[in-house]
């Protein structure tokens, strides 16, 4: 029964949190009885005490706090993570706890002066206005559970995440050499010419496979030949009407928060009556419509209608025999939608007349693309000897039966984008010399054999105007990294372990 409880509020904390992130730092305003309720649920453990679910909670709270009060030290990109809420959680647990081994504790009066400061308490004077204070501490701070005291403690420690990136980030220094080169690669424009392979040229003449290299490709490679595991799921869905959906921020918490709780209710129902009901009986107590879809393949939904529900076919495949119900409601911008897994149809091995028409493009590919290479480096080898023959790229491509394509200078700031396989091309230049020309390069098509005709200066004039913002940006970038590693090195000494079902898995 226990473990039904915590698997229940678990549920309905996690429908929460999902709301909290289609709608960025919204606090939900309902009452805390069900969250005080999971205080033993083990996140995992950090400095050698258990982290709980409760903390995480209210260290988020104070996050969307921040928010509200623009403390942009708290809110460090570096510091919050990728997206993942246990991760910006546990960074800003570090840095408090290592600002505290540094010694920095920022007086009472450098915290008031900071709270003056604050854009959310200026009036229209642009002074500080303690009716602005009163009223946020109304609306922001209790409906979260704080007090000004909290507000107090996240100005401080607001102050002692600057000091500390202040320390992490002193040793950081930028040379004009430095500046210079960074300035050359940034800007400095790069004129390159192609020779491109098309595959397309190579498919028409391939000859078809015999019977017998199908046979052998077939046996060679079998274990690749195989139908991928199949799912049909039942699920239903609980959405905003369209007029709900123009809603924004607490008008539109309002009306999903609901939504979170059916969703949740109808999933607490089929757990906590297990054997006794099933999911279209649970979902008729709650007068919701259950669809259901046709067998389907987690990477080829084409055809299937609910492969425009970002993430279904992902939280479809999540579900197991044994446990066939979602254990959180699957979330989007608009609906909630409880799945429930109604057949597997498991994984098998094709039979050779099954994979047959894969055997065969696979083979014609492979010989297609081979007589490409080999057409290729034929091409490169002549243009190479014309070209240490004094000949021009152009004339030396078409001594070799080619032609050559001339690609319009571009730069890392302004980036060839019109050119076909851009990104190619320019990885390939990068590591060529002014007249050298690349080795075959495949790409997507084909292939292309890349030349760099030269390498245009910079304006002197433009470098002298931008040097100090060039300087400061890749000042910026390498405290970047300092910091990184900076934290990755006390995540360590943190001793962090975060359980599987929190982790990003």
């Amino acid at each position: 029964m226990f473990v039904n409880i915590m698997r229940t509020n678990q549920r309905w904390l996690m429908a929460i949190i999902s709301v909290l992130v289609i709608i960025s730092f919204i606090w939900f305003y309902s009452d805390r009885t069900q969250v005080d309720r999971i205080v033993s649920d083990r996140v995992g453990k950090i400095y050698g005490r258990t982290l709980t679910r409760t903390e995480v909670e209210r260290v988020l709270r104070q996050l969307q706090t921040a928010a509200s009060l623009g403390l942009t030290n708290v809110l460090d990109r570096d510091i919050m993570g990728r997206g993942d809420q246990i991760e910006a959680v546990v960074n800003h647990l570090i840095v408090s706890h290592q600002a505290e081994e540094m010694g920095i504790f920022p007086t009472e009066d450098e915290v008031l002066e900071a709270e003056k400061k604050l854009s959310a308490f200026q009036g229209a004077d642009g002074q500080f206005d303690p009716n602005k204070y009163s009223q946020f501490v109304g609306d922001n701070l209790s409906p979260r559970g704080f007090s000004e005291r909290q507000l107090e403690e996240l100005v401080r420690r607001d102050l002692q995440f600057a000091k500390v990136r202040a320390i992490v980030d002193a040793p950081v220094t930028v040379s004009p050499v430095e500046a210079r080169l960074a300035y050359d690669e940034r800007y400095a424009k790069t004129n390159t010419s192609v020779i491109r392979f098309q595959s397309s040229d190579f498919a028409a003449g391939t000859a078809e496979p015999t019977e017998d290299e199908i046979k052998k490709a077939f046996e060679d490679q079998k274990e690749q030949y195989v139908q991928p595991e199949k799912r049909k799921v039942q699920y239903v869905k609980f959405g905003l009407n369209e007029e709900q959906k123009k809603l924004n921020g607490q008008e539109k918490m309002g009306v999903l928060k609901p939504l979170a709780d059916q969703a949740v209710a109808l999933l607490t129902d089929l757990l906590d009556n297990k054997g006794k009901t099933d999911f279209a009986a649970a979902a008729a107590k709650l007068n919701v419509p259950v669809k259901e879809t046709t067998d389907f393949e987690q990477s080829q939904t084409a055809g299937l209608e609910e492969a425009s529900i970002p993430g279904f076919a992902q939280a479809a495949f999540k579900l197991k025999k044994d446990d066939p119900d979602s254990d959180v409601p699957l979330q989007t911008t608009d609906a909630f939608y409880d799945l429930h897994l109604q057949n597997v149809i498991p994984v098998r091995p094709l039979t050779l007349d099954e994979a047959r028409p894969k055997v065969v493009v696979a083979l014609k590919e492979e010989r297609a693309h081979a007589a490409l290479a080999a057409k290729a480096e034929e091409a490169r080898t002549k243009v190479a000897d014309a070209l240490k023959a004094g000949k021009s790229f152009p004339d030396a491509a078409k001594d070799a039966g080619q032609t050559a394509q001339e690609v319009p200078g571009y730069s890392t700031a302004d980036p060839a984008r019109t050119t076909p396989d851009a990104e190619a091309i320019s990885a390939t230049a990068q590591e060529l010399a002014t007249g050298e020309l690349s080795k075959f390069v495949p790409i997507t098509t084909g292939g292309i054999l890349v030349y760099v005709r030269n390498r245009e200066g910079v304006d002197e004039a433009k470098f002298d105007q931008q040097k100090d913002m060039v300087a400061m940006r890749l000042s910026r970038q390498k405290a970047g990294f300092y910091f990184s590693e900076w934290l990755r090195v006390s995540h360590d000494a943190a001793n962090v372990e975060i359980t599987p079902q929190h982790g990003r898995g």
